[in-house]
């Protein structure tokens, strides 16, 4: 079989939320957004998950660095 990655690409600004929290962390079934994707990428057997946020983003940051650990983190250009 062959190894497995993932990208998580969550660095949008939400700015059509008009919310304070990011669009990824807001509920959805009881958990937020992004765990969702955290999930099914561990499901499919991804050996290596990485969280694309932005920047700006230090609660999101720190909700992919404890899901994920702090290894497991990208953080977008804003460039």
């Amino acid at each position: 079989m062959r190894k497995r990655a993932a990208l998580i690409l969550a660095a949008g600004k939400s700015t059509r939320m008009k919310s304070r929290l990011s669009k990824v962390l807001h509920p959805i079934g009881g958990r937020a957004a992004i765990d969702w994707s955290i999930a099914l990428a561990h499901a499919v057997g991804c050996e290596k998950i990485i969280g694309v946020i932005s920047p700006d983003s230090p609660d999101l940051e720190a909700h992919v660095i404890k899901a994920l650990g702090a290894g497991n983190i990208a953080i977008q250009s804003p460039a």
